[in-house]
């Protein structure tokens, strides 16, 4: 759709104002379509060459019509009169490392755990969720570690836990600690020496999270 803008044109006689209309369509919303139209010819064309290729009954399948279809009907868009002078969109704003799960956040959450370590608010939930979610969802997550990190993170895990405990509230943020300390094991791939079962004190924290357990439940 055209963007329409209204100029109010007065003369020197004080005339009646009347409008000009001009139409823009130079839009947000016309170069994101347009944009779009050549991505789905590409990929079009690209399934056709690929997919199908020269084979006689693959390209007779009701897929390859229908993906043929397609592809004419989003050439054909393209070549509007209108969309020629669109355009490409803007570039799409990159999002912070907190959003992409990046292993820069732990950095973020460590210098917060290591301000105040008897202060609870210090590490949130959420801070156990993000590394967490780190750890789970990013290729080699673990590297984004070092062995200060991976205890200061058990340790202030094992302290929401103990807390939530105590106050039998065995509810979502038990259990994330929990997840927490299971998932901080994966640093053991950089670092086997770390939270080293046969050095008790490395893996004191889990220990202690087990005969609590046990003693709770």
């Amino acid at each position: 759709m055209p963007r329409i803008f209204g100029m109010i044109a007065v003369s020197h006689r004080l005339s009646p104002p009347f409008y000009v209309r001009r139409s823009v369509f130079d839009t947000l919303e016309n170069r994101v379509m347009k944009d779009f139209l050549h991505r789905c010819s590409h990929e079009g064309r690209r399934y056709n060459k690929t997919e199908v290729g020269d084979d006689p009954g693959l390209r007779q399948s009701e897929r390859a019509i229908l993906v043929r279809q397609y592809l004419n009907l989003c050439t054909e868009l393209t070549r509007t009169p209108f969309l020629e002078n669109v355009s490409a969109p803007p570039p799409a704003p990159r999002p912070n490392y907190v959003l992409q799960n990046d292993i820069r956040y732990f950095q973020a959450i460590a210098r917060r755990a290591k301000s105040d370590p008897f202060d609870l608010q210090t590490f949130p939930i959420n801070a156990a969720r993000a590394i967490c979610n780190v750890l789970m969802l990013r290729r080699d997550g673990e590297r984004g570690l070092d062995g200060d990190k991976a205890q200061l993170f058990a340790n202030r895990a094992l302290q929401r836990l103990l807390n939530e405990q105590m106050n039998h509230n065995f509810k979502i943020n038990f259990f994330q600690q929990i997840r927490l300390l299971f998932y901080l094991l994966r640093y053991r791939k950089s670092d086997p020496s770390c939270f080293d079962p046969k050095v008790p004190q490395s893996v004191a924290v889990f220990e202690k999270a087990k005969e609590f357990g046990y003693r709770w439940f």
